[in-house]
């Protein structure tokens, strides 16, 4: 009985610590221009319970928009920004369903968010485009809509 509780303890703390191996979560900052806010929930006085925000990663190269949800405290202090301003952003990248690593907004211009990892609004959006040319004549554009080694080198929590 007492070595089966010792080894079922040894598998219970091998089992947690493999857990504890992944990639540890990380904070980075940047700059973002606030595109627009959508409120999608309002209380009874009007005030936004629930908002949307499209931000724009200025930091970044091309053209890489995140599109957030947030509630309460950030949707009322997210209603206060005005769109072309830029802001600051908190990002912790976490570990999100699906196993993957994501890049969890936390803060916006100083408006807190809580992160939910439950989120299934929230969405990242890539489009980094080159001018073609023939002959030294700009003939049209290539567009790479994806994250890429560029863009991960620049803003590594867009990183897997």
């Amino acid at each position: 009985m007492k070595k089966n509780m010792m080894v079922t303890g040894l598998v219970l703390l091998a089992a947690a610590s493999s857990l504890s191996c992944g990639k540890k979560d990380e904070k980075f900052e940047s700059k973002v221009k606030l595109i627009r806010t959508y409120v999608n929930r309002k209380d009874e006085a009007g005030n936004p319970v629930v908002t949307d925000a499209e931000i724009q990663f200025t930091a970044c190269p091309g053209d890489i928009r995140k599109v957030i949800r947030g509630g309460g405290t950030f949707a009322k202090c997210i209603a206060d920004k005005k769109p072309g301003e830029e802001l600051s952003i908190n990002m912790v990248h976490a570990l999100k369903r699906g196993g993957k690593y994501t890049a969890r907004v936390v803060n916006v211009g100083g408006c807190e968010r809580a992160p939910d990892p439950t989120d299934s609004r929230s969405y990242d959006s890539f489009r980094i485009c080159k001018e073609v040319k023939t002959d030294g004549i700009l003939v049209g554009f290539h567009c790479e809509v994806g994250s890429s080694e560029e863009l991960v080198k620049a803003c590594p929590w867009f990183g897997q």
